[in-house]
């Protein structure tokens, strides 16, 4: 049967369909990862480090040279793979996918590559050994994720009336995620995954990863050749490291206790200054090579005042009126009133519903339970949800 031009140009097929993209997609999110660990080991070995940095570039060069020559390496197999697709497409196969479907192919593959490989190569400008290039990379994707979890599970306790099913900021999150925002899409198996992988939230990704490419010249540039082997490049970093991974850790177990029932007092608060002196001591370990490190007590002290102020102000400020922020009647166009979470809300616009709706609303923000009296045993779930004009 012959197949016209035409044919081969204007329509997609089974190789950008469900389950036969999925291997290329994890290859371009897996692949650049392993890549950025062999093409920067300079980083991580003085001796190599010294090698590279005798030669006669510039840092400029030896940083564009290294990310054209990593680009290569991975793009070689994918360019190589299309133009083996696109005939067998011509010749044989053009019933299951098209010319125009191998070149899709090829530009998600290599799109992918491009937003993986930034988030790869600022680990390792930022970091000086291998595992500290793995850590930071992986804490880099999943950054949004963690964000998410933990100001979700914060804001349930201190904030009256907050949605305690966040789950659509997990969803949020991972749309925004270099490592799985494709993934997002993949599983409609409706041809969204190629139409919003080559789309505007696409086309963020691609910019913001050359600004990534960018702020990666920069770091390489400021770094020190002899600070390879420790764990961070930049002496400024390691308290910087050393609060942010104790902050996250405590965030992410404070959340984490409290979504599986652990009530708020005195053994959350033992537990949570356990695992916070776990990872500071630990971090400082890491970044002195050293296990004597305990006089850094002091370091720790700041931490938990630090963390003492917060816990006051989230308590006592009610974040700025965030609780009893009432929207005027005049400016709202629908309001939905239910109990239980569901698919289709019962937004109406009727103007008493919504005079009834912001009066009820006006009652329950007057009586707000202080936050250590509320009693989580004991509770219903009534949702006010506006759309205003």
């Amino acid at each position: 049967t012959e197949y016209t031009l035409e044919r081969y140009l204007n329509s997609d097929g089974l190789i950008l369909s469900g389950d036969y993209i999925t291997f290329p997609v994890l290859f371009a999110t897996v692949v650049p990862t392993v890549v950025s660990f062999l093409v920067f080991d300079m980083f991580s070995s003085k001796r190599q480090s010294v090698f590279i940095h005798s030669l006669p570039c510039s840092g400029n060069a030896i940083y564009i040279s290294t990310l054209f020559g990593a680009f290569t390496l991975m793009a070689i197999p994918v360019i190589l793979n299309t133009i083996i697709l696109m005939l067998i497409s011509v010749f044989k196969l053009s019933d299951l996918y098209t010319v125009l479907s191998c070149l899709k192919w090829a530009a998600i593959n290599l799109t992918l590559i491009f937003i993986m490989f930034s988030v790869s190569v600022f680990s390792a400008s930022l970091t000086a050994n291998r595992v500290s290039m793995v850590f930071i990379n992986a804490l880099l994707h999943l950054l949004p994720l963690i964000i998410a979890f933990g100001s979700g599970g914060v804001a349930s306790v201190y904030l009256y009336g907050f949605n305690e099913n966040f789950n659509s900021f997990i969803d949020k999150a991972v749309e925004w995620m270099p490592i799985t925002f494709a993934w997002v899409y993949n599983n409609s198996n409706d041809g969204r995954f190629v139409e919003n992988i080559l789309s505007n939230k696409g086309m963020i990704f691609v910019i913001g990863a050359i600004v990534i490419y960018l702020l990666g010249l920069i770091l390489y540039r400021k770094r020190n050749n002899e600070s390879a082997g420790n764990f961070v490049a930049f002496k400024i970093m390691q308290p910087i490291f050393k609060y942010t991974i104790t902050a996250i850790g405590v965030v992410i177990a404070f959340s984490t206790l409290h979504l599986s029932g652990f009530e708020r007092g005195f053994y959350m608060l033992f537990l949570l200054i356990v695992i916070s002196l776990i990872i500071y001591f630990s971090s400082e370990m890491i970044l002195k090579k050293n296990l004597k490190v305990f006089k850094a007590y002091k370091g720790y002290l700041i931490f938990a005042l630090a963390c003492f102020i917060v816990n006051a102000f989230m308590q006592f400020s009610g974040f700025f009126g965030y609780e009893k922020r009432i929207p005027d009647a005049s400016k709202v166009d629908s309001v939905a009133i239910y109990a239980d979470y569901t698919d289709e809300k019962p937004f109406t616009n009727d103007k008493d519903v919504i005079t009834d709706a912001i009066k009820y609303h006006n009652e329950i923000v007057l009586n707000i339970p202080d936050i250590i009296k509320r009693d989580e045993n004991t509770w219903g779930r009534l949702n006010i949800e506006y759309k205003l004009k």
